[in-house]
């Protein structure tokens, strides 16, 4: 009579022993962007393209996603936290692929310099997992924080207006020839070189002083690219500025930062 009883038991250890085992996704695409973030005087975005699989015998609870920038290979989280996603209960052999919206960084959060990017799943450790070392993922490429004291071409631009920067590299905006002549209306552009290792839409986000206002837009051409390496042309273009809080003119001033977002086309 004893051995079922010694059977139910064995089973119901079995069972407990059943837990969740959060891993970085490794068929999905492990990105960020942009690479090259300038936080001297003004916040700049950046955003992430990352996959999570459960590769467990037993449903998740939710758990968090944590970016990181760190100055060697080993991402850990005592290194530069960049931004965190929560997530919601994974099933067993669930998996997914995200990108998120663009985390704000602020001027002096990380010091220049070069840096690895990565994530860490369930880096909270909300999650009982059964392996509790295999969270980690380190993402292709770097992270260049440009330095503040060098000539970055913050100022004295040879173009007759304001500045626009993207990155590390601004460039200047001159007036729009096809707009009326006491709007104030600029157009600008640049050739931007992006490496992605899968096809994607891009889109971009001015974000302009408060003190400049205005109506901004933003587009590339080709708005389509990869994969491997290609070259678009980012346009920016600004309506009605409001140029009395810059009585000395906006010649070499920056007055807007540009964000670059991608979907990738399946």
């Amino acid at each position: 009579m004893r051995q079922p009883e010694e059977t139910r038991t064995a089973g119901a250890r079995a069972s407990s022993d059943c837990r969740a085992d959060l891993v970085p996704y490794l068929s999905a695409v492990w990105t960020f962007s942009p690479r090259t973030i300038d936080l001297c005087a003004f916040s700049e975005g950046i955003s992430f393209t990352y996959g999570v699989k459960n590769q467990g015998c037993a449903p998740s609870d939710s758990y968090s996603v944590c970016f990181y920038a760190s100055t060697d290979a080993t991402i850990t989280r005592s290194d530069y936290l960049l931004g965190s996603i929560s997530k919601d209960v994974f099933a067993p052999d669930e998996s997914g692929t995200w990108i998120t919206g663009s985390f704000p960084l602020d001027p002096g959060q990380l010091p220049p310099g070069s840096y690895y990017v990565g994530f860490i799943v369930d880096c909270q450790n909300q999650v009982q997992e059964s392996v509790e070392t295999n969270n980690v993922g380190v993402m292709s490429g770097r992270l260049t924080v440009v330095s503040c004291d060098e000539d970055d071409g913050h100022g004295g631009g040879d173009g007759s207006g304001p500045l626009i920067c993207i990155g590390g590299e601004c460039f200047p905006l001159d007036p729009d020839p096809s707009a009326p002549g006491a709007s104030h209306t600029y157009i600008g552009s640049v050739e931007l070189e992006i490496e992605l290792n899968f096809r994607a839409r891009l889109s971009a986000e001015v974000t302009p002083i408060p003190e400049i206002g205005g109506t901004w837009t933003a587009w590339l051409d080709p708005a389509e690219i990869g994969p491997g390496t290609a070259t678009t042309t980012l346009w920016v273009r600004a309506e009605n500025l409001d140029l009395s809080a810059f009585p000395g003119g906006t010649t070499g001033v920056q007055v807007a930062t540009v964000t670059i977002f991608y979907v990738p086309i399946f």
